[in-house]
């Protein structure tokens, strides 16, 4: 196969699973409030249901302890938004890759960067489409958490595209 064969596959693999992700963000975020909490509400008592052990009882169950801190609606800013710059990363790196010959090392930057920016347009748009939907509002402390989700996405995938780069140079010498 040749390689520009090769990179077409894959940038289009990446944008798509990218364009993937910003879809069920879409559609999240396209249900109405009454909606939203119905969905909410089915995440969170499944998650309930779940039996956990607790240190405190070898065997029992102890539900709710991490849920009564943190929201399901929370946690599903950070991990759709997560996936977001993980998908975003990927697509970077795809589209960058073929023209930073040199400076590798500047590649995961580059690609954290883009990611973030990418990222954070699309929480500012998403919560801006979120006023045009019934019982909806744009929150700033959403697009926080979807600020959190991304960016630990792009500096884990920065970390680990350093890593392999460096055990590949351990492993040339």
């Amino acid at each position: 196969m040749k390689v520009r064969t090769k990179y077409i596959i894959k940038l289009s693999c990446s944008a798509a699973a990218m364009l993937a992700v910003m879809a069920v963000i879409f559609i999240f975020s396209a249900q109405s409030g009454q909606q939203s909490y119905k969905t909410s509400q089915a995440v969170g008592d499944f998650v309930q249901s779940l039996p956990s052990v607790s240190p405190s009882k070898p065997g029992g169950t102890d539900k709710g302890n991490f849920f009564d801190k943190v929201s399901i609606r929370d946690l599903a800013h950070f991990a759709l938004y997560f996936a977001l710059g993980v998908t975003a990363f990927l697509t970077a790196a795809s589209a960058a890759g073929r023209f930073v010959v040199k400076r590798r090392g500047l590649l995961p930057l580059l690609c954290a960067c883009a990611t973030v920016a990418v990222s954070f347009l699309y929480a500012l748009s998403d919560e801006w489409h979120q006023t045009f939907v019934d019982g909806r509002t744009a929150s700033m402390e959403d697009v926080l958490l979807d600020s959190i989700g991304f960016c630990t996405a792009a500096v884990i995938c920065a970390a680990i595209y350093w890593a392999a780069a460096a055990a590949k140079r351990m492993k040339e010498k």
